[in-house]
């Protein structure tokens, strides 16, 4: 059975993604699996009838910085970067570059799961933000070879993930801090050198597919296969479907096999099994991992803390909070 997992990080431009404290799935293989893998069928009480993703949040969302949270972490990084640039006489002039979409953490885990969205959208994902995401990259793609150094402490920018920054050298007379502006930013808000983004062991945990194979959830997207074929449709899971179009726009096949895949997810309760049981390997992984993820929690108050100092400004949750969305 394949598996979906969206998990939106709002980065600056691609070519700078690794340098600005961003994380990927490289971090989370770092992690041991033997830390966050759960070979017993967790336990569950009732399984509730779920029939949309809105308003969902799954357990290791508490170890994670919540949308609002990660939108202070960003105001804050751009703080301090233009002010480090203006100190070698230069403008920071890189603008953020928006999502696609910020999706939740849940929002499609399990594929298309808003009958709304699905009529007009089918399986592709509404982009309000495309213009301003293009005019944003042609904006950072204008900078000089001198700005990136000082940005990234890397000559021209190249930054190469998980090396150590070369000695920068100095321009206007000032050292170039390790990892250039970045960096320096990094270490400020986060008191280390780790970036912003999700813990290693809690992305493993995020990223675990243990829910993927417990009969609960195979019975439950056998019996939304069973319907989707009763309406004409032959799929073995809701990845399948998602997989079997594509292209720049969604066509009129593709609305109505969406549609009828969300029906589907309705009638046979996919969300409210497979979110369920996943929800309590999550739950017993976090258990495994309880003292480390306790480190998580203190660092990502930090954080805040720190990001709260620089750029101002409140958040509406606490890290720790399980109602935090991603």
């Amino acid at each position: 059975m394949g598996r979906l997992h969206i998990r939106v990080v709002i980065c600056v431009s691609t070519a700078l993604l690794l340098s600005s404290g961003c994380s990927g799935k490289e971090a989370a293989s770092e992690a041991g699996r033997s830390d966050v893998v759960v070979t017993t069928p967790a336990p569950v009480g009732t399984i509730p009838e779920i029939g949309s993703t809105q308003g969902l949040a799954l357990p290791i969302e508490a170890y994670m910085l919540t949308g609002d949270e990660n939108a202070l972490v960003l105001r804050a990084r751009q703080t301090l970067i233009e002010r480090c640039m203006r100190g070698f006489g230069l403008t920071y002039s890189i603008r953020l570059v928006p999502p696609s979409r910020t999706f939740s953490l849940v929002e499609r885990r399990y594929g298309v799961a808003d009958a709304a969205t699905a009529a007009e959208w089918g399986y592709h994902s509404p982009d309000p933000a495309q213009g301003e995401r293009r005019r944003a990259l042609a904006d950072n793609n204008a900078q000089t070879p001198t700005e990136l150094l000082v940005l990234t402490g890397w000559p021209g920018g190249n930054v190469l993930p998980g090396a150590t920054p070369p000695a920068a050298g100095r321009v206007a007379g000032r050292q170039i801090p390790a990892g250039g502006c970045q960096g320096e930013a990094v270490r400020e808000i986060t008191g280390d050198d780790g970036g912003y983004g999700d813990d290693a062991i809690v992305q493993a945990i995020n990223q675990s597919t243990e829910s993927d194979s417990d009969r609960r959830v195979s019975d439950a997207v056998e019996r939304w296969s069973e319907c989707m074929k009763r309406a004409g449709y032959d799929y073995p899971g809701p990845m399948e479907a998602i997989d079997s179009f594509g292209g720049p726009a969604p066509s009129e096949v593709e609305r109505k096999t969406a549609v009828t895949d969300v029906k589907c997810k309705s009638e046979t309760n996919l969300i409210g099994v497979w979110f369920t049981v996943e929800s309590a390997y999550q739950t017993a992984a976090i258990q495994q991992n309880r003292e480390h993820l306790a480190s998580v929690q203190n660092r990502l108050k930090t954080i805040i803390r720190n990001a709260t100092s620089i750029a101002g400004g409140t958040t509406a949750t606490e890290p720790g909070n399980p109602t935090s969305g991603g």
